[in-house]
């Protein structure tokens, strides 16, 4: 594109240069409009070939959200307002550093619902990525989130249920890559998490590490991503249970768990205006002491994407399933402890103006238990409008 922009504009310039002073002297409002048009093409120019790049996206709309939350069975449905926006600003230099910065955050008020508390998330994250030496590259990166949510399900080691349940949680990244022949690269990334809640006994420090390799040959329409991570969570000061579920006083939660995933994806059309993607992971974790928090996990997800010249399409499903290893449904009900969360997403984005995006989001997630105060369930329906700045 920056090509056929500078051969245009060095058309442009060559005839501008034999004939202006005629043109000058003839036409002088053809002039002027030709001095105009080789302005613009000189801005579009200097935008494709200046490193920089920059997006700011403001957003506000409505919807309505039906809820019943866990640990109580409260129902809770009414209109929902909804407001906030995004930016995005990235720098890529010519020996192939490349700098991003993501901020989004978004509140939701249910003005119609007694005692009904604002949900605020806010996010943001920094990459810095670069070549090492030979075909190695290398990236830093740090992401910080504040979520303030409803509270749903009590902790038997609060005194005091909350309303609202507030999270700050940091998290920092060194990341690998190197290509392996003209088909796979290997990938590393390894950090660090930290949380701060309003109530110390949920905050804890994880490290974790994932390695995996990708399959992309050049020119296909697919690739495949295969690996395994791993991680260990201390926290605070959250006490252990034994296999009954009882406290055991002097000694911290600690547990370990690790999961293999493997992912593919597929554009089928040479315009590549069609995505699909499925998703699936399996993995355990354990505790440091009698198994309670034990468990295994299996989750698949599948999105289709479908991109058209005045909007986009997205829907995705997916299933998590958990099984614990230790824990029983109630004293009285021998029966493993299992539950499992069923979620879909259907996202439509309609470019009404060149800045102007109407964006309409369904979503729908079940929770079933064995423990029925743990069920859940969420309806939402929303339109928004979005405006880049």
């Amino acid at each position: 594109m920056a090509a056929a922009v500078l051969f245009v504009w060095s058309c442009a310039t060559g005839f501008l240069i034999a004939d202006e002073r005629d043109m000058e002297a003839e036409d002088p409002e053809a002039w002027a409009t030709l001095l105009e048009e080789e302005a613009a093409l000189m801005a579009e120019l200097e935008e494709l070939m200046s490193p920089w790049f920059s997006e700011i996206v403001i957003h506000t709309g409505v919807g309505f959200q039906e809820n019943i939350l866990r640990g109580s069975g409260i129902e809770r449905d009414g209109w929902a307002h909804l407001m906030g926006g995004e930016g995005f600003w990235s720098y890529k230099s010519a020996q192939q550093r490349q700098w991003i910065l993501f901020a989004s955050a978004e509140a939701v008020r249910f003005p119609e619902v007694d005692d009904a508390q604002d949900e605020i998330l806010a996010f943001a994250m920094t990459r810095w990525e670069q070549p090492l030496f030979g075909d190695l590259r290398g990236s830093l990166g740090a992401t910080f989130s504040y979520s303030q949510q409803p509270f749903d399900l009590a902790s038997d080691e609060l005194e005091v249920v909350p309303e609202t349940v507030r999270v700050r949680t940091l998290r920092s990244e060194a990341g690998l890559s190197h290509p392996l022949g003209d088909l796979l690269e290997l990938a590393w990334r390894g950090g660090a998490v930290r949380t701060f809640h309003q109530f110390s006994v949920d905050d804890y420090t994880e490290a974790y590490s994932r390695i995996g390799v990708e399959a992309n040959p050049s020119g296909s329409t697919w690739s495949l991503a295969l690996g395994i991570e791993g991680g260990m969570r201390w926290f605070d000061s959250r006490s252990s249970r034994d296999t009954d579920g009882r406290l055991t006083p002097g000694r911290t939660l600690r547990y370990e768990r690790a999961h293999l995933y493997l992912e593919g994806r597929w554009r089928p059309d040479a315009d590549r205006r069609w995505t699909s993607r499925l998703r699936t992971t399996t993995g355990i974790r354990h505790d440091n002491g009698d198994g309670y928090f034990d468990y295994r996990r299996r989750q698949v997800s599948f999105s289709q994407e479908f991109r058209a010249e005045h909007g986009t399409l997205r829907a995705s499903i997916g299933l998590s399933d958990f099984k614990y290893d230790h824990q029983t449904v109630a004293p009285a009900d021998d029966r493993a402890h299992q539950w499992r969360d069923w979620d879909a997403r259907l996202e439509w984005d309609w470019r009404v103006h060149p800045r102007g995006t109407l964006r309409w989001t369904g979503s729908w997630e079940r929770l079933t238990s064995r423990r029925e105060h743990e069920a859940f369930r969420s309806r939402f329906a929303g339109l928004t409008f979005r405006w880049e700045i």
